[in-house]
């Protein structure tokens, strides 16, 4: 009895301790559940605001996509400009003939089969996208009827053949980059690209450009884009076409030739993980960004060359550079001093000195060809002298060393706005000459004559005499007859008694 006496008492003690305990339990278990609520409650408002911003934007799309279903004829008549990219579209929809204000069209990356016959109701249309549409072949037969069209781009495509017929008998500026164009040599081809003054045909699969004539119907073409083709050889009437003055020609078989026998300079090959990073960014042009590193104790500029663009190919770019080596600096030359050969490919490069600025800004599609200025620049005598000089420098340091630069253009210029003191950039658009020596120095000389005239313009008004010799030197440069055009060497003559 004695034991069962004292297991009771213990178990009213355990009972009761339990009794005692389990609000403090209560309280945890509320307090974790109420936590957890919360953290619940706020998760789900973040998924909730997420979902809303995503319906947000798939009612714009949407909205941008069913443009031409969702206003009236009339309101379709006054838009000027209508962009389908993106819109998961096989067809356009036939209302687009309604749309008689239309400027500019973009139907880029759809899985467009054709261009409906209806657009050629847009007789205001002047600028056309259809890049990334993969499954049209050739380009569609309504663009043939379509003068207004002065600006087509059809970049990323399957394009294999083009039609005469099918171009648009007005273009201006005409980019096919990265299609499967295996020939351009029906002559009715180049007469309907009469008036074409910038044409992109880099990285098809070109065999053959004018091989059955034709070219010379293209006396408004200035700039060219032919690098990544099949090119065995450069039709002889390219080279005397009187307005060309960009050219490229890299990544075909005939300069790959060139290349192979060009004498490189032993320059360093590194990696990576050789270099430092500082996060500090220098800039940016169309074949890759440039990004301040160390490197064996000192601060270099490296450029991480993008693997294609328009103007070419990655190791085209470092082969050239290779060539200019370190010695380009002294000649108003970025050359590099080391080849960052990684999984990124670059340069390695000297830093320019501080304070330098872009000469000038780019082409758009609007100016096609020309650079842009401020409006506002004059510039003194000593200024354009300096800038003159140290161009021509620049160019007939790499002629003489068989490489043209292809892009000669201010906007690859650095320069100090005080003194005119230059050096020249980017090779993304540079082939090495080869046997074509002396026609693309003619070229080169050209793009020069074009600096000359803009410098001509911005210069002090009171500066009459050195315009006047300026012009002079602009028109000789120019010269409608290729080779009636003087040489670099000749060039530095002039400017040293201006």
């Amino acid at each position: 009895m004695a034991s069962i006496r004292r297991s009771s008492i213990m178990d009213f003690r355990r009972k009761r301790r339990q009794s005692n305990s389990s609000p403090c339990l209560s309280k945890r278990q509320l307090l974790g559940s109420l936590f957890a609520q919360v953290a619940c409650f706020l998760y789900l408002l973040s998924v909730k605001n997420e979902i809303s911003n995503q319906l947000g934007r798939t009612r714009s799309d949407n909205e941008r996509c069913s443009i031409l279903t969702r206003l009236n004829d009339n309101e379709i008549s006054n838009l000027k400009e209508i962009n389908l990219k993106n819109c998961d579209l096989q067809s356009i929809p036939s209302s687009i003939q309604y749309a008689t204000g239309l400027v500019k069209l973009d139907v880029s990356n759809n899985p467009l089969t054709t261009l409906p016959k209806e657009l050629k109701y847009c007789t205001n249309l002047d600028i056309l996208f259809a890049s990334s549409c993969p499954l049209i072949a050739t380009l569609p037969q309504v663009l043939g009827d379509m003068p207004s069209i002065s600006r087509l781009g059809w970049r990323s495509g399957s394009l294999s053949f083009i039609d005469p017929e099918n171009l648009p008998p007005n273009l201006v500026h005409l980019i096919l980059t990265d299609n499967k164009i295996q020939s351009l040599s029906d002559p009715q081809i180049f007469h309907k690209m009469k008036n074409v003054r910038k044409l992109m045909l880099s990285h098809n699969q070109l065999e053959s450009f004018g091989s059955n004539g034709g070219l010379e119907q293209m006396r408004s073409l200035e700039l060219l884009r032919l690098a990544g083709n099949k090119l065995n050889q450069i039709p002889s009437q390219l080279w005397t076409l009187p307005r060309l003055t960009w050219l490229t020609i890299s990544g075909n078989p005939i300069t790959d030739a060139f290349t192979a026998q060009a004498k490189v300079k032993q320059i360093p090959s590194i990696k990576m993980d050789d270099l430092e990073p500082t996060g500090k960014y220098l800039g940016e042009g169309a074949s890759g960004k440039v990004e301040l590193y160390n490197w064996q104790g000192k601060e270099v500029a490296v450029k991480l060359i993008h693997g294609v663009t328009s103007d070419g190919k990655a190791e085209d770019e470092l082969a050239i550079y290779s060539l200019v080596g370190s010695s380009g600096l002294g000649k108003r030359v970025v050359g590099c001093v080391a080849i960052l050969d990684d999984e990124r490919k670059g340069v390695v490069m000297e830093p320019l000195p501080a304070k330098l600025d872009d000469f000038a800004l780019p082409p758009t599609i609007i100016e096609v060809t020309a650079d842009r200025w401020e409006s506002s620049l004059i510039f003194q005598a000593s200024f354009v002298k300096n800038a003159l000089h140290d161009a021509a420098t620049a160019l007939n340091f790499l002629h003489g060393i068989g490489v043209s630069h292809g892009d000669f253009y201010a906007h690859n210029i650095k320069v100090d706005r005080t003194s005119g003191r230059l050096f020249l950039l980017d090779f993304g658009a540079s082939f090495i000459k080869g046997l074509y020596a002396s026609q693309a120095e003619k070229l080169e000389v050209r793009a020069f004559g074009i600096l000359v005239e803009e410098l001509s313009k911005l210069l002090d008004p009171m500066e009459t005499n050195l315009k006047e010799k300026l012009l002079s030197l602009h028109r000789d440069c120019t010269n409608g007859n290729v080779d009636s055009r003087p040489s670099f060497d000749s060039i530095l003559s002039i400017l040293e008694v201006l």
